[in-house]
């Protein structure tokens, strides 16, 4: 009766495992108590009792509950009727405990002691962690970079700015790696040599040229030197908002702004 709350994390352990979360060993937990009398410095006077019963924690001194796996102790919580215990009573609480967990581990993971295989119809979470400089170009415009992701991989993707994450939620693995991957492409985007060869994607349309999206948020300017006379004459240049063009790198100043040409 007394232990019922580590007669939780025992079970609660084990429905982790069988749920698939993945626990690196079981955790258990047993609650320790007390009955003394007198002067507890006398060992004499004081008899510390395993998994205590309801009327034990009432009528008792101490509730101490000790909770851990095979290899240490996880969590401890206290609580006492008298002034205080002495590292002895201490000593000799936490000896027994870790007997009785241990214990209580063998039966538990006689049961099942590693975690079950999450199910391919299972949500799926992943995180990544964000420089807080490159949220806004996840994000973009209105957000249209991440609502863009999330809406190709079937997936929602949260921002947590405190703890500088990137959270995918998919229903299966395959969307998720794919939304993992657009999501660190951005984040961790890659450098553009003269020469390289890239997908873009056009954004805005000036008089003298097209702002194009390149692979990992990045922008350049196709300018309109360096397009066909052809394009130069058609509306927007014969290009919608939101179209799919291959480009070149034709320069690189040295602030790192592209200058692209057509493929």
């Amino acid at each position: 009766n007394g232990s019922t709350s580590m007669a939780s994390v025992c079970a609660s352990s084990l429905a982790l495992l069988d749920a698939g979360v993945p626990l690196k060993r079981n955790v258990a937990g047993i609650s320790i108590g007390l009955v003394s009398k007198g002067n507890i410095e006398n060992k004499n006077n004081w008899l510390t009792l395993v998994d205590i019963q309801g009327i034990e924690d009432h009528y008792g001194d101490m509730d101490f509950k000790v909770a851990g796996t095979n290899v240490g102790i996880t969590a401890l919580q206290m609580d006492v009727k008298i002034k205080g215990i002495t590292l002895e009573i201490l000593k000799d609480a936490l000896e027994k405990a870790k007997k009785a967990r241990l214990e209580i581990l063998e039966k538990m993971n006689s049961v099942k002691s590693t975690p079950n295989k999450i199910s391919e119809h299972a949500p799926k979470i992943q995180r990544t962690k964000i420089d807080p400089e490159k949220i806004g170009l996840l994000i973009g415009t209105g957000g249209r970079t991440i609502n863009q992701i999330a809406q190709e991989t079937n997936s929602e993707i949260f921002i947590d700015t405190e703890e500088n994450y990137v959270y995918v939620i998919c229903e299966n693995e395959e969307n998720l790696q794919k939304a993992m991957e657009k999501v660190k492409k951005i984040i961790a985007p890659r450098e553009y040599d003269v020469g390289d060869v890239a997908q873009g994607t056009v954004i805005k349309f000036f008089d003298f040229g097209v702002l194009v999206e390149l692979e990992g948020g990045i922008n350049a300017l196709l300018h309109i030197s360096n397009m066909e006379n052809e394009m130069k004459n058609k509306k927007n240049f014969g290009l919608q908002l939101g179209q799919k063009i291959s480009v070149k790198i034709k320069e690189k100043d040295k602030l790192g702004r592209l200058s692209l040409v057509l493929v």
